[in-house]
C-alpha cells in the first residue's frame, strides 16, 4: 500500500523522537486508512514503540471516510451516506488507546452527548474494559455561536456524569 510506504520512514523517525521525550505521539482516526477497521493496527505496526498509542474520536469512524488525503491535499467527503462501524475501528487499537476525543454526530454535525448516533457507551465499555481510565476531551466542530456552545457543553457534560454514574465508573 502506497500511504504505508509513504508514512513508515516518517512514522519511525517520530515514534523514536517520542520515545526519546517519554510523550505519547498518538494518532487520531482521519482519512481513508485509519478509519477502516484493522487501518490504525497498520499503522502503528510500522513503527512498534509503547509511545506511538491512538488518540480516539470517537465520531470520526462513523462518519466514514470523509477525508481523505491526495496529492494535490485533502477532500472532503462530509456529505457521503456510507457510515463506518466505529466499534471495529477501536476494537484492534483499544489498549493503545491514550487519549479520547469524546464526540457525538448526526451526518456530519456535532451535537449534544447521547443525542447522535455514534455508540458512546459501546465505546466507552470496551475502552474501560481494556484497561483505559483517562480523560474524555470534549470535542464539538466549532461551528456554533458562543451561547450555543456553552449549552452543549452543560448537556454533555450531564449527559456524561450521567452515563459514569449509571455504569458505576468514578469520576472527578
Amino acid at each position: 500500500m502506497d500511504e504505508l510506504l509513504t508514512l513508515k520512514p516518517k512514522l519511525t523517525r517520530l515514534a523514536a523522537v517520542a520515545e526519546k521525550c517519554k510523550v505519547y505521539l498518538a494518532i487520531e482516526p482521519h482519512g481513508s486508512l485509519s478509519l477502516s477497521p484493522g487501518g490504525l493496527a497498520k499503522i502503528i505496526g510500522l513503527a512498534p514503540s509503547k509511545w506511538l498509542a491512538i488518540n480516539f474520536d470517537t465520531a470520526n469512524p462513523h462518519r466514514g471516510d470523509y477525508v481523505g488525503t491526495t496529492k494535490k491535499g485533502f477532500e472532503w467527503k462530509l456529505d457521503q451516506a456510507a457510515r463506518g462501524d466505529e466499534l471495529a475501528v477501536l476494537k484492534p487499537v483499544v489498549n493503545k488507546v491514550v487519549h479520547v476525543h469524546w464526540k457525538d454526530v448526526v451526518g456530519r454535525n456535532a451535537v449534544v452527548l447521547g443525542k447522535g448516533e455514534v455508540k458512546l457507551r459501546e465505546e466507552l465499555e470496551m475502552m474501560i474494559k481494556a484497561g483505559y481510565d483517562g480523560a474524555l476531551s470534549y470535542e464539538t466542530e466549532g461551528w456554533e455561536e458562543p451561547e450555543e456552545s456553552q449549552k452543549m457543553i452543560e448537556q454533555s457534560l450531564a449527559w456524561t456524569k450521567s452515563l459514569l454514574k449509571e455504569m458505576k465508573i468514578k469520576f472527578d
